[in-house]
C-alpha cells in the first residue's frame, strides 16, 4: 500500500458495523492468496462494473473515471488475469493496492474478487509511527 501504509506501520482496524464503501483500506483474510493476510484499497463494490485501460492508465467504475484522492505510486498498467470489463460479484468487492504495479490484488486471479466475509475491517487510525498518525 505504498505510499499510503509502509510495513512497520501500527494501524487500528474495525469491522464494528462496518459496510465496505468507495476508497476504504481494509484488512483482508484471503485463504489460498499469495499472502493470506492483506491490506488493500476498496475500489468497486458489489454489483459494480469496473474497466481499466492499461494503455490509458484510466479506471472506471460503472462508466465514471475513478477519482482518487489519495496518493497512488504510478498509474496502473499491469494488466495480470482478468479480462475487463468486469462486474463485482454480489458477495464482493474489488480491490487494489496503492502501489498499483507492485500489488496483487483483484487483478490477479490468486486474489480476485474479496467476499464481504473475507474482510475483517477497515482501517481506521495509523498509530505508528508517531510522526505519520492518520485517521482514515
Amino acid at each position: 500500500m505504498l505510499p499510503t501504509l509502509y510495513t512497520e506501520d501500527k494501524i487500528i482496524i474495525s469491522n464494528f458495523l462496518y459496510t465496505p464503501d468507495y476508497g476504504d483500506i481494509i484488512a483482508i483474510s484471503k485463504k489460498g492468496a499469495k499472502e493470506e493476510s492483506m491490506i488493500k484499497r476498496v475500489i468497486a463494490l458489489p454489483g459494480d462494473s469496473v474497466m481499466i485501460d492499461f494503455s490509458s492508465h484510466i479506471i472506471t467504475v460503472n462508466g465514471k473515471v475513478l477519482f482518487e484522492d489519495y496518493e497512488v505510486t504510478e498509474p496502473i498498467s499491469e494488466q495480470y488475469d482478468l479480462t475487463y470489463p468486469v462486474t463485482v460479484p454480489d458477495d464482493a468487492v474489488f480491490v487494489l493496492g496503492d502501489n498499483r504495479n507492485n500489488s496483487i490484488d483483484s487483478r490477479s486471479e490468486s486474489v480476485g474478487f474479496i467476499k464481504l466475509d473475507e474482510i475483517n475491517g477497515k482501517a481506521l487510525i495509523r498509530l505508528l509511527p508517531l510522526g505519520k498518525i492518520n485517521i482514515y
